[in-house]
């Protein structure tokens, strides 16, 4: 009988940390990211991801998106709703210099530093 208790203690320990290292293991993109002209140093940047982002003390979402070189940075992220089971997300990426319709630009998401090469796309419409 105490080895069916110890086994249970084991079980229930081993269940209790499962969140913990999935919420550690850190952002996992499911699709490729788009990003979107909105005028000409101002873009939209699309994502989605498998878990729900983290939000810090004052409510913004707590993820670190860089772009490679530095001209570009990211203000704000707004969640956008669900695609299936992923969460899906918006940033607004503001550019010192003019951006180019057609360029690619790497795209670094969280701490781990997911790298992505994301396209620049024209405006809707």
């Amino acid at each position: 009988m105490s080895h069916l208790k110890t086994l249970t203690a084991a079980a229930l320990a081993v269940a209790a940390l499962t969140p913990v290292a999935a919420s550690a293991a850190g952002l996992e993109l499911r699709s490729a990211p788009t990003m979107r002209a909105v005028t000409a140093k101002q873009a939209t940047l699309s994502f989605t991801t498998q878990e729900r982002l983290a939000r810090k003390a004052d409510g913004t979402y707590r993820i670190r998106i860089v772009f490679a070189g530095g001209r570009q940075k990211v203000t704000s992220v707004l969640a956008r709703g669900r695609h299936g089971d992923d969460y899906r997300y918006s940033a607004r990426v503001t550019s010192t210099s003019t951006l180019r319709v057609g360029a690619k630009y790497i795209v670094r998401f969280g701490d781990e530093a997911i790298t992505r090469r994301v396209k620049l796309h024209p405006k809707n419409g």
